[in-house]
């Protein structure tokens, strides 16, 4: 039974999200990696709709490449709270940060990532796991913006370097087979147990 007064988050698995209080028993890896490969990266202002799902791929095998299969798989999950909230683009985060006072955003991504790792058994990030994790980020986001969006210039320090490699947006559904793909290889090499 769902509390009326809960703040509730529909899945496409047909479990209910609590918000404010998210529970790992409320978590499917398959609803996150549906959810993410079907929003847009940019609120879709890319020339060809990019997933956040092929997004958290590229990141992941950047940090894989720097720190191992285990940062590997936390730059995986690094936006997988978005497939609960969505994906707010940074422009509307400094918004909504200078309009309320709060990093707001920060405290609903902080509770349900907390949420996440403990539903997929995974270790907190260390500090040289979030820093590289920082850095694909940027990174990957500057090569999608380089790739993806057309021919609009990024407004000044916005992006770190790019990628050499080219992105290439693939349909929602390769994206989420890509995700779960991924995510099957990292838990494999880091030793950690899949979750579905």
């Amino acid at each position: 039974m769902i509390d009326p007064t809960a703040i509730v988050m529909p899945t496409e698995s047909g479990i209910f999200v609590d918000l404010a209080h998210p529970q790992p028993s409320q978590i499917r890896l398959r609803d996150i990696a549906r959810h993410l490969a079907k929003i847009n990266r940019y609120c879709g202002a890319t020339q060809v709709p990019l997933s956040v799902a092929q997004h958290s791929v590229l990141v992941a095998e950047e940090v894989e490449r720097q720190l191992g299969p285990l940062a590997g798989l936390q730059g995986l999950m690094h936006d997988a709270h978005e497939a609960y909230l969505g994906d707010l683009t940074a422009p509307a985060i400094q918004l909504l940060h200078r309009v309320v006072g709060t990093d707001v955003w920060h405290v609903l991504t902080e509770t349900l990532d907390a949420a996440i790792y403990q539903a997929l058994d995974l270790p907190e990030q260390t500090e040289e796991a979030q820093l590289a994790i920082r850095l694909a980020d940027g990174s990957a986001a500057a090569t999608e913006w380089r790739d993806c969006m057309a021919d609009i210039e990024p407004p000044p320090g916005r992006f770190p370097r790019p990628f050499r490699a080219v992105v290439k947006p693939v349909p929602w559904v390769n994206a989420e087979s890509l995700f779960l793909s991924t995510y099957r290889r990292l838990c494999f090499a880091a030793g950690i147990p899949e979750r579905s």
